[in-house]
């Protein structure tokens, strides 16, 4: 009798055990045991520091070196623009400086990188959505900065034909810089996104180009380009739903942005022959 029951106990430990180990590595857990999801947990919360953590933050100017270079010599410059300066003209030049240095590291630093080079520096460095949000609304604002001052100071009495001119120039290379860095920055995130899938995201070579299996930045430039001056795609095929939406995005932007530039320097142009 002693011996039945020691059995039974034998066997309940057993199967306790066993049922343990099994809700350990259940689906539920993703197939892992319970420490080692702990600790891909700690190592996942490990990787997702805030910003203001000392490591992420010199992370992020490592692998941003044209945002924050770009940011660092805009205010530079707003700091040593004489006061004298209208502000939005200030501003205007500020952007313009931050811009070009954008542009000139991106055609430096990126540019020059083949497929794998891209494919490499893909996994490691991109610039998030809120960082091209954020290029968006610069340049946008920028550019509607440096129109207003031109038609503002042309209409003053005082202000000569020579100064005119120059605020005139001053806003066609503003519109130039806005442009163009609007179109990098989509074009970089494009690259990267087709050369890094996501976890959980068909964003991964979701674009496929006519005889082309590794595009370079340049396709990628291409691409976007096509949808910034046309609002639309070229023969580039779209294949992707996340992709769908950025492209979405920077075709409404595009239009309105292209569309309110037309019309402003329709009327700067009226007050200049004025």
């Amino acid at each position: 009798m002693t011996s039945s029951r020691a059995r039974s106990r034998r066997r309940a430990l057993k199967g306790g055990g066993a049922q343990a180990d099994a809700a350990a590595t259940s689906p539920e857990t993703g197939g892992e045991s319970l420490p080692q999801k702990a600790n891909h947990a700690g190592l996942h919360h490990a990787r997702r520091r805030g910003w203001y953590h000392p490591v992420s933050f010199w992370e992020s100017l490592s692998i941003r070196p044209r945002f924050y270079s770009a940011v660092l010599v805009g205010s530079l410059a707003y700091g040593l623009l004489p006061d004298s300066l209208a502000l939005a003209v200030r501003a205007a030049i500020t952007w313009d400086l931050g811009g070009l240095t954008y542009l000139l590291l991106a055609l430096r630093l990126d540019f020059t990188s083949d497929a794998a080079k891209i494919q490499k520096r893909a996994a490691r460095r991109d610039d998030s959505r809120l960082i091209i949000l954020t290029i968006i609304l610069l340049a946008i604002a920028a550019s509607f900065a440096a129109i207003t001052a031109v038609g503002l100071e042309a209409k003053l009495p005082e202000t000569s034909a020579k100064e005119k001119m120059s605020l005139a120039a001053l806003a066609l290379f503003t519109l130039v810089i806005s442009w163009s860095v609007t179109q990098i920055a989509f074009a970089l995130h494009y690259a990267h996104a087709f050369y890094r899938p996501d976890p959980g995201s068909d964003a991964g070579r979701g674009l496929e180009f006519p005889g082309c299996d590794r595009p370079d930045y340049w396709d990628f430039l291409y691409f976007a380009t096509s949808i910034g001056a046309a609002s639309q795609t070229s023969d580039t095929l779209v294949k992707s739903h996340a992709l769908r939406r950025l492209v979405t995005l920077h075709a409404v932007v595009s239009f309105f942005f292209n569309t309110a530039v037309l019309a402003l320097t329709v009327n700067i142009s009226a007050s200049l022959a004025g």
